[in-house]
Order: C-alpha cells, then sequence, then structure tokens
C-alpha cells in the first residue's frame, strides 16, 4: 500500500556516500495498518472508477475483520473523516457511516473524538454480527 520514493541528502559532498532518506507518500502511521499489502479492491471496489461496484454486505465485512483488528484503525477514522472520504472503507467505516458521524459532530451532538470511540468499540465487538 505504501509507496516509497528514495531522497538522498547530506551536509556536503565529500567522499561520504549520501545518507538514503525513504519518503512515504503516506502518513508515517500508514506502514503499521494491517491493510499494508493487501488488495485496494477489498477496501475500494474495481479498480476503475467507471466500472466502481456496489458493496455487498459480504465485502464490508472482510475489510472490516481486518481492520476490527488494525493497530492503527484510529488514526485511519480520524483521517478519512478528517479529509472527508467519499469512497472506500476506512477503518470498517462506509461512506454511509462517515456521513452520520460527520452529521453528529456537525450537529453539536458529539465530538470526533467521541464518535471514533464508539464506532471503533462497536467495529471491534464484532459491528453487529
Amino acid at each position: 500500500m505504501t509507496q516509497l520514493a528514495s531522497l538522498y541528502m547530506g551536509n556536503d559532498w565529500d567522499d561520504e556516500e549520501p545518507t538514503p532518506l525513504r519518503v512515504s507518500l503516506y502518513p508515517e502511521w500508514t506502514e503499521e495498518a494491517s491493510c499494508v499489502g493487501e488488495s485496494d479492491t477489498l477496501f475500494f471496489g474495481a479498480s476503475d472508477p467507471e466500472k466502481r461496484p456496489q458493496y455487498t454486505l459480504t465485502d464490508i465485512k472482510r475489510a472490516r475483520q481486518l481492520c476490527a483488528g488494525c493497530p492503527v484503525a484510529r488514526q485511519c477514522l480520524k483521517s478519512s473523516l478528517d479529509l472527508n472520504d467519499e469512497y472506500g472503507v476506512f477503518a470498517g467505516s462506509t461512506r454511509t457511516n462517515r456521513v452520520e458521524i460527520r452529521k453528529r459532530i456537525t450537529s453539536g451532538v458529539t465530538t470526533q473524538e467521541e464518535e471514533i470511540v464508539n464506532f471503533l468499540t462497536w467495529l471491534k465487538e464484532g459491528f453487529g454480527a
């Protein structure tokens, strides 16, 4: 999942080799995500947005099972809410889940942190299965 590029930096260019610095296009926490190495289609459906299918309950359940044990699920859900992600499963949440969470936050009923805690508790308890 993480795409890395190598950059070189050093204070001077004398006889020493420059020190390679790995720079990720994603936040550092994503390297510890349970989805690293998994197919993107599990979380985003078809790779062609024109052919993007509706998720089936089976697809969502498979993604949620992986997300339920993820050590960075909190950061994933927060990032998805902050970025207003429209497509995909993030920390076990679907677009519909995130829309409902944002509505409650915007109306002042709850805070983002409370919503994250509540959603992840529900997810870890088996997401109503």
